[in-house]
């Protein structure tokens, strides 16, 4: 019941739970944050896959994982090449339809949308090269990995 103390959340990774983590915007935002800091915070490919284990898991990367996620990072990079990635504004008004009162007629009007203008976003894809795209992807999946489910 609600009533339980829950020093230690089980395990829930079932399938709705994996995609709505993959597909979610604010998990791909986070990815690609997470790739855009290992990368400048390390010198070359293998410090970055390191720190990545540091910042994710708070351990070393062994060296089966090292492999892994190099050759992961090298595969991705090559796809984000290949991807047209184009800027997404954010819209600066939106156009409103309504019903008249009076008569029942139908009309619209533009809505100036005020909530943007003073917006800071994530850093967005168009903003970084393929190759930080490529390991925002493994980022991705390493965010998403069970051992993510217990945070020590």
């Amino acid at each position: 019941g609600f009533d339980k103390s829950c020093e230690l959340r089980e395990r829930s990774t079932v399938t709705p739970q994996i995609f709505a983590m993959f597909n979610n915007q604010g998990s791909h935002d986070r990815a690609l944050a997470l790739a855009s800091r290992a990368m400048s915070e390390s010198s070359s490919e293998l410090e970055t896959i390191q720190r990545l284990f540091q910042l994710v898991y708070g351990r070393k990367v062994s060296a089966q994982e090292q492999r892994a996620c190099l050759a992961h990072w090298k595969i991705m990079t090559e796809k984000q090449s290949q991807r047209m990635v184009k800027p997404q504004p954010y819209p600066t008004e939106v156009i409103r339809h309504a019903v008249e009162e009076m008569n029942g007629e139908k009309f619209s009007f533009n809505e100036p949308l005020d909530v943007y203008k003073d917006f800071v976003s994530d850093l967005k894809p168009w903003q970084v090269s393929a190759k930080v795209r490529g390991l925002a992807d493994l980022c991705l999946v390493l965010l998403c990995t069970n051992e993510m489910l217990y945070i020590p």
